[in-house]
C-alpha cells in the first residue's frame, strides 16, 4: 500500500519571513490612525519599492541607471496632472470627472480615478522609458550612467522650473510649489480614503 508523500517542513527562515510579513501588515492596526510613524512607514516603503526596482535594472539587467528617480517624477506629475483640480478650465470649469469620488466629482479640473490614473501613469512612464531607452541600448558601461544621469538632471530641472514652461496656458508643474492638493483614492467597495483622519489605508495600498 502506497503513502502519501510527506509535505516539506518549512525551513526556520521562511517563518520568520512569514512572521515579518504579518507583523508588518499588521503593525498600523495598533497604532493611531494619524500616527506619524504609520506616515514615515509609508513613504519608507514607497522608497523601498524604488529600491527593488532599481535592484532589477541594477542588480539583474547590469545596467547602471542613475536618473531611475526620473520615472518616480513622472509617475507622480501623472497623478498631479489627471486627478486635481489643475486644469482648472477644462470643459468650461465643469470638469472631467470618471470613476472620481464624490468629494472630486464636484471639483473643477481632471479627477479620473486612482485607478486610471494608476493605469496611465504606468503607460506614460513606459513611454519615456522607451525613448530614453531606445538610443542607450547600444551603450555599456559608464556611457549608460552618463546618458541616465543626464536624463534624470533633465527631468529634475523641468520639475523645478515648470512653473516657466506653459502648455495649452498652464504651467506644466508648478515648480516647487508641485501640483496640491491632488485627489484621494477611492475605490467601490472601500470608500474613499480620508488623510485627514486615517493613514493606514495609504499603508496598505
Amino acid at each position: 500500500m502506497s503513502s502519501l508523500p510527506r509535505l516539506p517542513r518549512p525551513s526556520a527562515s521562511a517563518l520568520i519571513a512569514g512572521a515579518v510579513i504579518v507583523a508588518v501588515a499588521v503593525m498600523p492596526l495598533f497604532r493611531d490612525p494619524i500616527d506619524g510613524f504609520v506616515s514615515d512607514t509609508t513613504k519608507a516603503m514607497a522608497l523601498v519599492v524604488m529600491a527593488l526596482g532599481l535592484n532589477i535594472v541594477v542588480g539583474f539587467a547590469g545596467l547602471l541607471d542613475l536618473g531611475y528617480v526620473a520615472f518616480f517624477a513622472i509617475g507622480a506629475y501623472t497623478m498631479g496632472w489627471l486627478g486635481s483640480g489643475f486644469f482648472d478650465l477644462v470643459n468650461n470649469q465643469a470638469g472631467i470627472h470618471v470613476g472620481a469620488s464624490q468629494t472630486a466629482s464636484t471639483l473643477p479640473g481632471i479627477h479620473l480615478n486612482f485607478v486610471l490614473v494608476l493605469v496611465a501613469a504606468v503607460v506614460l512612464t513606459a513611454l519615456f522609458g522607451a525613448l530614453i531607452g531606445l538610443p542607450t541600448l547600444r551603450l555599456r558601461g559608464d556611457y549608460v550612467a552618463i546618458v541616465t544621469l543626464a536624463f534624470g538632471e533633465i527631468i529634475r530641472v523641468i520639475a523645478v522650473n515648470g512653473d516657466e514652461i506653459s502648455v495649452g496656458g498652464y504651467e506644466l508643474t508648478q515648480g516647487r510649489q508641485g501640483i496640491t492638493p491632488i485627489d484621494q483614492p477611492a475605490f467601490p467597495v472601500v470608500g474613499e480614503f480620508d488623510s485627514t483622519f486615517d493613514l493606514r489605508p495609504y499603508y496598505w495600498l
